[in-house]
C-alpha cells in the first residue's frame, strides 16, 4: 500500500473550533472549582479566628490571675477621656495622638502574653482597604464586650470574672460594612451586642467567651438575643438585672 509521504516542514495545530472548545472547558471547570475553594479559604479563616480568639482568652485569663480577678479595663472611649488613661486589654490611649498615634501598639494589657500583632486581626479583614484606612483604632478586628465596665457607666475598676456568667460573650468582630460603620465601631476596642457583629464570615459570627473558649454563632441568634429584654450571653453587665 502506498503511504502518501510526510511534507517537510508541515505542522499540526488545533483549529479554531477545536481551541473554542477547550477554553469552554476550562471556563466550566473553573467556574465549578471556584466556589469549593472559596468555601475552603473561608473556612480557614474561621480556624484561625477561633483560634485568635481562644488566645485572647487564655491572655484575659492570665491577665486576671495577676489583677485580683479584676477584668482587663475594655478600651471604653468614655473612661479614657481624662489622663491618665488607664490601660486597657488592647492599648493605653495617647491623649496626645492623633488617628492611628492615638492607640500605640505593644500598650495593653494582653501584649505580653500574646506578642503578636496577627492575633488581634481576623484574616479576612482586610488591613490594606480603603475602608480599614478609615478607623481610628486599626490594631484589632476584634472588640471586647463593655459589659466587663458597665458599658456607658465606664466602671474602673472593671468587674470581676467570677461576677460574669461563664458562657457569657467576650470578644466579637464589629460590623464595617461602610465608612460610618468603621469611623464610630472602630473608635475604642469595645462594644455593645446592639452595635451587631461582624457579617465577613456569612451566617455566622465568631465569639470568645469568658470561660476562655471560642466558637461561632448564627447571626439570626445573634440578633434575637441583642433585641432581648432581659439579660443573656450578650448582654450580661452583672450587676444589673437586664445585663445592660
Amino acid at each position: 500500500m502506498d503511504v502518501a509521504p510526510h511534507k517537510a516542514g508541515s505542522i499540526s495545530a488545533f483549529t479554531l473550533i477545536e481551541l473554542l472548545v477547550v477554553i469552554a472547558i476550562i471556563a466550566i471547570l473553573a467556574a465549578m472549582l471556584l466556589p469549593a475553594l472559596s468555601k475552603a479559604k473561608q473556612s480557614g479563616y474561621r480556624v484561625v479566628d477561633l483560634n485568635n480568639l481562644k488566645q485572647l482568652g487564655v491572655a484575659m485569663n492570665l491577665v486576671v490571675s495577676d489583677n485580683n480577678d479584676n477584668m482587663p479595663w475594655a478600651n471604653w472611649l468614655s473612661g479614657e477621656e481624662t489622663s491618665p488613661a488607664p490601660q486597657g486589654w488592647l492599648y493605653t490611649r495617647n491623649l496626645t495622638g492623633s488617628g492611628p498615634a492615638e492607640f500605640p501598639a505593644q500598650t495593653g494589657s494582653f501584649w505580653p502574653v500574646l506578642a503578636n500583632p496577627k492575633m488581634f486581626i481576623c484574616p479576612s479583614d482586610d488591613t490594606n482597604s480603603a475602608l480599614f484606612k478609615l478607623r481610628p483604632q486599626q490594631l484589632s478586628s476584634y472588640v471586647m464586650n463593655g459589659a466587663v465596665c458597665g458599658y456607658q457607666r465606664g466602671r474602673n475598676p472593671s468587674v470581676k470574672l467570677a461576677q460574669l456568667s461563664p458562657a457569657g460573650v467576650a470578644f466579637w468582630e464589629c460590623n464595617n460594612a461602610t465608612a460610618v460603620d468603621n469611623e464610630t465601631l472602630f473608635n475604642d476596642a469595645a462594644s455593645s451586642p446592639d452595635e451587631n457583629t461582624s457579617g465577613r464570615h456569612g451566617k455566622v459570627a465568631i465569639i470568645g467567651i469568658f470561660d476562655g473558649s471560642a466558637r461561632t454563632m448564627p447571626i439570626v441568634g445573634w440578633t434575637e438575643k441583642m433585641d432581648e429584654p432581659n439579660a443573656n450571653e450578650l448582654w450580661c453587665f452583672p450587676q444589673s438585672p437586664t445585663g445592660r
